[in-house]
């Protein structure tokens, strides 16, 4: 319901500025996208966040309860130093398969949410 209401409010805003059909579409189904992908995003933190707590709690450890608010901090530095890490690079590497199978696991990922009927 939420994706329909902001799907027309999209093409109703882009359409007033003259774009054609096909490119109006392309242009609303991306920023869904990546609107869903960020609504995954804020989820997964959130999941992330609260099995720290959880684990933190039964095994008495005091890094995930109180670092920062209710443990916020340790959640958002291991999200930053994934981030961060460097890539380890062999030379006799097959380097098409090293760039493709992430992208091709990521689409596949991704790709299932497509059933799931928002509206």
């Amino acid at each position: 319901m939420i994706a329909v209401s902001l799907a027309t409010s999209v093409k109703e805003l882009l359409g007033s500025c003259g774009l054609s059909g096909s490119l109006l579409s392309v242009i609303t189904y991306t920023i869904l996208a990546v609107a869903t992908f960020g609504l995954l995003s804020l989820i997964a933190l959130f999941l992330v966040w609260w099995e720290r707590k959880i684990a933190g709690h039964m095994q008495q450890r005091f890094g995930p309860m109180r670092n920062g608010w209710h443990g916020w901090y340790q959640t958002l530095v291991d999200g930053l130093k994934l981030l961060q890490k460097e890539d380890i690079l062999i030379e006799t590497r097959d380097k098409a398969v090293f760039f493709w199978a992430p992208v091709i696991c990521f689409i596949a990922a991704f790709a299932a949410y497509i059933v799931i009927p928002f509206g």
